[in-house]
């Protein structure tokens, strides 16, 4: 009856495991009360040379670091506490300084720069983010709107020990994207 039991825990746990959707970094539209706190948070981990660092995220006693790997469903890019230690989870950024200005994310893994891309038809619950090749003085190929694209910036008005990531590139003329992680996983 033990061995039983047993295997029936196991059965369960493997279809808990298989229906949670994993955690996943996403732009929504920044809340300014901090009432979305739970999921718009991050904290940045210092990590080997200056401006290396780790956008990770708390919840409910558990921690994730952003990756540039895609999320299964395509619509960002995924986060996990087993990817804290993969290269994939590290962005140098630059230039200048994280806080009150916009800075880009470059991943040391992949070498593309964090992305955020608009969906036109529906900005604020449609719109993805990618790891993509980074725009730079040296890529011509690049409109200013990929640039901006790829610029973030934790707002200098931060009063939480966390901070919101936003985008340079607006949902609305008063509303930026932040970061937000969805999933069960997170």
């Amino acid at each position: 009856m033990l061995c039983i039991t047993k295997i029936l825990i196991a059965a369960f746990a493997l279809v808990v495991v298989v229906i949670a959707s994993p955690c996943t970094v996403v732009p929504r539209p920044c809340d300014g009360t901090w009432k979305s706190g739970l999921n718009q948070t991050f904290a940045f981990l210092a990590v080997g040379q200056p401006n290396f660092v780790q956008l990770r995220a708390f919840w409910g006693g558990s921690v994730g670091c952003t990756t540039s790997l895609p999320s299964e469903d395509g619509t960002g890019v995924q986060m996990s506490w087993l990817l804290c230690s993969k290269n994939t989870s590290v962005w140098g950024y630059g230039p200048g300084a994280i806080v009150g200005q916009y800075v880009y994310y470059k991943n040391l893994g992949s070498g593309n720069c964090l992305t955020l891309k608009v969906n036109v038809t529906d900005p604020a619950t449609s719109s993805t983010i990618v790891a993509a090749p980074c725009c730079s003085a040296t890529n011509s190929k690049c409109t200013a709107a990929q640039a901006a694209a790829q610029m973030w910036m934790e707002p200098a008005s931060t009063t939480n020990p966390y901070v919101r990531i936003q985008s340079k590139t607006m949902v609305t003329s008063d509303t930026a994207f932040c970061l937000t992680r969805v999933g069960d996983a997170c």
